[in-house]
């Protein structure tokens, strides 16, 4: 049953609106928030919302009206004696609201605003509890790791290393610390031997080059390929991608 009740109103209003054909908590808020709407403009107009059964329509996020129901006694139900209309003020809302858990949509807007994270790294996360618990106790592991100083955008990396299992979470944070910092932390590279070998494949593979300056820019991972070959991959990709293409320019 849902009846919109104006502030000015010091009893119930004396009408009812029963709204069928809802499924999920989630139909269930949408028909309740538009019907408030529905009833308020009609409220305002200073009519009164017919007493009657509707129905839900999901795909529209509307009701509708099914049938009429004038009496009490259509409805099938009396009034429960134990249960009195209730109201709360501000500060008794605020006092039941701090007992509430950290909810998915606020841990979501939280990932995002204070770790930078993408939307969807961040939905995924905040989606199950024990997820976005693992993913902030891991976080600090790392943190509290004196290499990490040397990893930029950890809080990304975390995200992206469980959301799209790169790292197992199957560990204890403390495992996955060590082998996020494993794999992160970047390599000493000797920036000489990188330079020469980069020279080198230039000018081994002048047909290729011409290619890629040509617009083949898919070629670009090729030349990163064999650079890597080359330093029995020790050297970090993105670095590699990034003098390659200076230097192809």
């Amino acid at each position: 049953m849902i009846s919109d009740k104006a502030e000015r109103m010091k009893h119930l209003p004396n009408y009812k609106v029963e709204v069928k054909n809802i499924n999920s908590f989630n139909f269930a808020k949408k028909a309740i928030d538009f019907e408030l709407i529905r009833q308020a403009k009609i409220l305002d107009k200073g009519e009164t919302p017919a007493q009657e059964t509707r129905g839900y329509d999901d795909k529209k996020g509307i009701t509708f009206s099914q049938r009429s129901k004038e009496e009490a006694q259509d409805y099938r139900y009396f009034p429960e004696p134990d249960i009195p209309p209730m109201e709360f003020s501000d500060e008794e809302i605020e006092a039941i609201r701090l007992t509430i858990p950290e909810l998915p949509s606020a841990k979501r807007e939280r990932f995002i605003r204070d770790f930078g994270l993408k939307e969807n790294e961040a939905a995924i996360l905040a989606r199950e509890r024990s997820i976005a618990d693992y993913y902030e106790s891991v976080f600090s592991k790392i943190k509290s790791i004196r290499a990490s100083s040397e990893i930029e955008n950890v809080e990304k990396l975390t995200a992206s290393a469980i959301v799209n299992k790169r790292i197992s979470i199957s560990q204890s944070p403390d495992e996955f610390a060590e082998k996020f910092i494993e794999t992160y932390k970047p390599i000493d590279v000797d920036q000489d031997k990188l330079s020469e070998v980069i020279a080198s494949i230039i000018k081994n593979n002048p047909k290729q080059v011409e290619q890629y300056n040509a617009g083949k820019t898919g070629l670009l991972g090729y030349f990163v390929g064999m650079v890597m070959k080359e330093m029995n991959g020790k050297a970090d990709p993105q670095a590699v991608q990034k003098l390659m293409r200076e230097r192809l320019s």
